[in-house]
């Protein structure tokens, strides 16, 4: 395939305010026009067209809550959103920003206990020191404390 465009590249010298020899290039594109389709596959690559919808976001969203791979997430997605190109990166910036908003400003520790404080299934106790700081956390599942009293 012959591409009918030609593009020049130039550079300029000059001076900066301190007297030193700078230089900077252009560019300029002579008969920039194209005798040919844009290739479908290209555009596949392009990262809007890698971009989530909110309806992937929330699959991405359920598969983490089974545990699943970031690369079987990809494959989950390809197989149910097969027009569409999915990476590994943009499973780890989805999960990224999923796992911040659940965090909402909060460590890992302190969503961990808001969610056993929360939860009728376990029982919990920690220690903090004079500043605040956590300095012992242990939990255990209701039902295990109870079979282990027998």
């Amino acid at each position: 395939m012959r591409v009918p465009f030609k593009w020049t590249i130039n550079k300029k010298q000059f001076k900066d305010n301190d007297g030193e020899n700078k230089f900077y290039f252009f560019i300029k594109a002579i008969n920039n026009e194209h005798n040919h389709t844009p290739d479908a596959e290209v555009f596949k690559t392009l990262s809007y067209q890698r971009r989530l919808t909110k309806e992937q976001k929330q699959y991405v969203q359920e598969m983490m809550e089974f545990d699943t791979t970031p690369s079987d997430m990809v494959t989950a997605l390809s197989k149910r959103y097969f027009n569409q190109t999915f990476v590994n990166n943009i499973v780890y910036q989805a999960r990224l920003e999923i796992r911040k908003r659940i965090l909402n400003s909060r460590t890992p520790v302190q969503h961990l206990v808001d969610k056993l404080t929360a939860s009728k299934c376990y029982r919990f106790d920690m220690d903090v020191d004079n500043h605040g700081k956590l300095t012992r956390l242990f939990f255990a599942y209701e039902a295990s404390i109870s079979t282990s009293k027998l």
